[in-house]
């Protein structure tokens, strides 16, 4: 007879591991930032002040790793713009700055990013919550006159790669969002778009 006790998932971490999980994510994105992304894992680990099992433990490679990286900082930056974007009265300008708080992101994350798009692992569940947030988006702007009518949820994932070319390492923002905006405006709809005088 098998237990009917629904599965609790995976059990919360004790503080001592949320610790070192912490403190190995800290030293990952600095070791990145100033070695590469080939640092080896075991710097890491002696960076963050833990044993290699350690690190090994929590993320047995180092593409996992990485997609924890980009996890941690998706919830710094961009998990605001979603949250903000769901009542915002504007859709298109919630639109805009969920897609802009995408590249600031990704200007920082440009390595990681390239790594797990290579990889195919970059729809995990932060991914995803991006797409389904821009979808709704996209809806409700259509429905407000405000963007094309021939854009569809397919679409989403070209154009977020299209506005990530402009961002190129050691380029402010204001270089990338020049292009940004040049593209947000072919998605308006056509009475929606800016004079250009």
């Amino acid at each position: 007879m098998t237990s009917s006790n629904p599965d609790p998932g995976p059990r919360p971490l004790r503080a001592d591991a949320l610790r070192n999980q912490q403190r190995i994510l800290t030293a990952a994105r600095a070791a990145f930032a100033e070695d590469g992304l080939e640092t080896p894992l075991e710097d890491i680990a002696k960076r963050a002040g833990v044993a290699p099992a350690t690190l090994y433990r929590r993320f047995p490679s180092r593409d996992d790793l990485l997609v924890a990286i980009w996890e941690q900082r998706f919830q710094e930056e961009l998990d605001p713009a979603l949250t903000a974007a769901a009542d915002h009265p504007d859709p298109w300008a919630a639109f805009v700055d969920v897609v802009a708080a995408a590249m600031r992101m990704w200007s920082v994350e440009q390595d990681s990013l390239e790594a797990l798009r290579r990889k195919g692992a970059l729809m995990q569940s932060s991914g995803l919550r991006l797409f389904e947030t821009l979808r709704r988006l996209l809806e409700r702007c259509q429905q407000a006159g405000r963007m094309r009518t021939d854009l569809t949820p397919d679409d989403l994932p070209v154009i977020l790669r299209m506005a990530s070319v402009a961002v190129t390492p050691g380029r402010s923002e204001t270089h990338w969002r020049r292009y940004l905006d040049l593209l947000l405006d072919a998605l308006r709809a056509p009475a929606d778009r800016p004079d250009p005088r």
